[in-house]
């Protein structure tokens, strides 16, 4: 299929407002062709107003660049793929949802001026910050002069955006009332500017997008400042630009994917008094890039020295080694903490708090060794110490259990907190007991193992045990949500290409992970489009079933649905809640069963009676109509709406 008449897109048309006129042109109702170069076989309205934003989604190209004789590229121009390609290595997840949100696609944006003229769309009218013509410099309107109606992204009847979608009154004689100012006619007009730059081939090969992620935040704060170095002293950043702190947090905890946003760009240089192209050709002085990557990433840390009277290295730094974690970051009770190590002779974690103040993270020294150590050797019992200081018990336990492994405790009383059996394997177990979630472990240890309280937390006092939790688990446990990306991403496809049902808890079990960082993570949109996509895919198979079932029974005068339904674990009530073109598409084709079983009855009723006809001929009897009907043992109307018995009658009248 092709069209006769082929248009030339206009300036930044979207690919709706140009397939609507091209399809007028060939006297076409856009929303037929829309059902054409759907990609899936199901068609959806709802899904129109993504073609301009995931254009390879819900529509095939290729299809659709046959119809209307244009290319691919030309399709994809006009769309905001190229914005999405432009930043395609820059962007995460959340950037692009960031982009997203610049763009409004539950209503439509129009200039009736321009409707007059023929045009039926432009992209540029759905960007939230364009608020005029770029043309007739008149406010863009969203609403029906006639009926108030505010006109939704793509009309549901027959009429094309030119018209109302609820009075069909013709929008493109509705006048402006409004004047708009020279000042904001200028910015408008920029802003105007800076979109058709960014969609343009040429901003591909400038300074800004040859340069990675890290660079193109330094091409922002460099804008910001307006000048070459910017001044970083320890964790505090002295600066008090919003923007600059945040972009430079953003940097700090390699998170600069986030920064780069086309929202924070656009605004940014907008205030400097910046096109996009000044922008993206500005020629950074490498001192400042250099700078600001030697301040954000010293290339040595400094740690504090130990603090545990009783160690060997004791005021001392040469046993330390950092512990890995998210940005360097470790978060104990809603307190944060930086630069964390552990001192591999006490086996302490040490890091530094918000005040810059270096500290041993889990209380074992203030609390343990110099408030509860001391009560316990006078003789006092846990439950009375835990009255008097407000500590729990497991955490008392914990730091006996420390003091009893490493031989701190008074000889007198050590024996108490010392098992009276050998454990070879109890790394091994605890690292098990470790892997179940659940709060209480201890419980867990005396289930599996036997161990009382005391045995548990003399063996995670352990030198190799605090070791292990300290350099392997936990560096995971605080894990960065863009590491677990990829980690997401796999299990949703496994299950997508397993036809495992996805679920939200399933994936975070998987993963062994909580459903609250899931959705603290913004994972939530990634899960739900795996989720669309596999109703999508398990849509197709059900239709391809049915299809199959369907022609199985094409002799048969009834589909037997129910029984297929329920032979495949669906219900006919969820294809059509999950597949709103279902319902529509399953009349149609219960219809054609209908009229194809129909005909096929006919056919046989019509094979007998050429028989009968035969014997007839030979016999020298008339044929007639009558005299059918009685030797098939049906009505005359039967036999009068048979179009091939009246055939046959006809060729022997």
């Amino acid at each position: 299929m092709k069209f006769g008449i082929r248009l030339k897109p206009l300036e930044f048309e979207s690919l709706t407002g140009y397939l609507e006129r091209v399809s007028e042109k060939n006297g076409m109702p856009f929303l037929r062709l829309a059902e054409i170069v759907c990609q899936s076989k199901k068609y959806r309205t709802r899904d129109i107003s993504s073609y301009e934003l995931f254009s390879e989604l819900n529509i095939d190209l290729s299809l659709t660049a046959k119809i209307v004789g244009i290319t691919i590229a030309t399709l994809n121009s006009m769309t905001m793929k190229p914005i999405y390609n432009l930043f395609h290595s820059y962007w995460s997840e959340r950037s692009k949802y960031s982009f997203q949100t610049m763009l409004n696609t539950d209503k439509r944006f129009f200039c009736p001026k321009c409707l007059s003229e023929g045009v039926t769309h432009l992209l540029i009218w759905q960007v939230n910050e364009i608020k005029v013509c770029h043309k007739h410099h008149i406010n863009l309107q969203n609403q029906c002069y006639c009926c108030f109606q505010t006109q939704p992204y793509m009309n549901l009847g027959k009429n094309t955006r030119r018209y109302c979608n609820k009075c069909d009154a013709d929008l493109s004689i509705q006048n402006s009332k409004e004047e708009v100012s020279e000042e904001i006619i200028y910015e408008q007009l920029e802003l105007y500017k800076n979109w058709i730059y960014l969609r343009g081939e040429q901003i591909k090969k400038t300074p800004a997008f040859l340069d990675d992620a890290f660079t193109y935040c330094s091409r922002i704060l460099y804008v910001i400042n307006n000048q070459e170095t910017l001044y970083i002293q320890n964790s505090k950043i002295e600066n008090q630009n919003s923007d600059t702190r945040l972009l430079l947090r953003y940097l700090r905890i390699n998170r600069e994917k986030d920064a780069c946003t086309l929202h924070r760009t656009l605004r940014i240089i907008k205030q400097k008094n910046l096109s996009m192209k000044e922008f993206s050709n500005l020629v950074l002085p490498l001192t400042h890039v250099q700078s600001l990557s030697d301040r954000l990433n010293p290339p040595e840390k400094t740690f504090g020295v130990c603090l545990a009277s009783w160690c060997t290295s004791y005021q001392s730094n040469e046993k330390m080694i950092a512990i890995e974690r998210t940005s360097n970051r470790m978060i104990r009770k809603g307190a944060l903490f930086y630069d964390a190590a552990i001192c591999l002779s006490c086996s302490l974690i040490y890091a530094r708090n918000i005040q810059f103040i270096w500290t041993e993270m889990n209380d074992y020294i203030l609390k343990g060794y110099k408030t509860i150590l001391p009560l316990v050797e006078e003789g006092h019992s846990l439950y009375s110490i835990k009255e008097q200081t407000g500590i729990s018990i497991n955490s008392i336990y914990k730091w006996l259990g420390y003091f009893a492994n490493r031989k701190i405790i008074h000889k007198s009383i050590i024996d108490q907190y010392t098992p009276k059996f050998n454990e070879n394997k109890y790394l091994d177990k605890i690292k098990y007991i470790n892997k179940i979630k659940k709060i209480d472990k201890t419980c867990l240890a005396k289930d599996y193992y036997g161990w009382s309280k005391r045995e548990y937390y003399y063996f995670y006092g352990d030198k190799k045990v605090m070791e292990y939790f300290a350099l392997n688990i936990s560096s995971k446990k605080w894990e960065r949500p863009q590491r677990k990306s990829r980690q997401v991403k796999e299990k949703l496809e496994e299950y997508l290409e397993s036809n495992i049902p996805i679920t939200i808890k399933k994936v975070a079990s998987e993963l062994n992970i909580s459903d609250g960082w899931l959705r603290t993570n913004n994972y939530i949109g990634m899960i739900k489009e795996f989720q669309l996509k596999q109703r999508e895919k398990g849509g197709i198979e059900v239709y391809q079933k049915v299809m199959e079932h369907i022609v199985q029974n094409r002799y048969n005068k009834g589909l037997y649905m129910q029984k297929f339904f329920e032979r495949n674990g669906v219900s006919l009530k969820t294809m059509y809640n999950n597949h709103t073109g279902f319902r529509e598409w399953f009349k149609q084709q219960e219809s054609a069963h209908r009229k194809n079983y129909k005909e096929y009855i006919e056919k046989q009723l019509a094979d007998q009676a050429k028989i009968i006809i035969i014997e007839f001929l030979k016999e020298g009897r008339s044929i007639s109509k009558h005299a059918l009907a009685k030797e098939l043992k049906v009505c005359i109307k039967t036999i009068k709406a048979n179009s091939y018995i009246m055939s046959l009658i006809g060729n022997h009248s």
